[in-house]
């Protein structure tokens, strides 16, 4: 992206949510670093205050914009207020869902309640973000949803039969 066109995405406010920051050296911290370094604005999401916290200081100390969100993705109440908020400030412009349970034990190991918690989280929690964030873009007839996944989805092994 060119300074010009940072500069555009700058004058419009733009917001990308990026939700499943975990650790510093994660998927979701390294897909909000990078977009902080083209100049968004980025909302970082996850369940813990010291993550985010991390993931946003360091994106500061880089010269960019981070906003902290703490919340649960399937929490959908949560989710709705964080969303709310986001826009009060600028416009999503990106979202981005990145979270995700991993359940680390064989098909014939796991209990119904695990992969339970792991589908609420994995595909629940992805629904009600992407239904969300759709609604707030299609007002403006414009943005991006974008969905990760784990590699733990590429390569089968015993202990991966739900990795999300």
């Amino acid at each position: 992206m060119s300074a010009t066109q940072t500069e555009s995405v700058n004058s419009r406010n733009a917001i990308v949510w990026v939700i499943g920051v975990g650790a510093s050296c994660g998927t979701g911290a390294a897909v909000a670093r990078r977009f902080a370094r083209e100049g968004f604005t980025v909302a970082v999401t996850g369940r813990s205050a010291e993550n985010l916290r991390a993931v946003a200081d360091e994106i500061k100390a880089e010269g960019g914009h981070a906003i902290e969100a703490v919340g649960d993705a399937q929490d959908e109440a949560r989710v709705l207020e964080i969303l709310g908020h986001l826009e009060t400030i600028g416009q999503v412009e990106v979202g981005i869902y990145n979270a995700g349970k991993a359940i680390w034990a064989p098909s014939l190991l796991m209990h119904s309640a695990d992969f339970e918690a792991m589908w609420r989280v994995g595909c629940l929690g992805a629904f009600i973000f992407g239904r969300e964030v759709a609604r707030a873009m299609l007002q403006r007839s414009r943005g991006t949803i974008i969905f990760t996944g784990a590699s733990a989805s590429l390569r089968g092994k015993a202990t991966f039969a739900a990795p999300a």
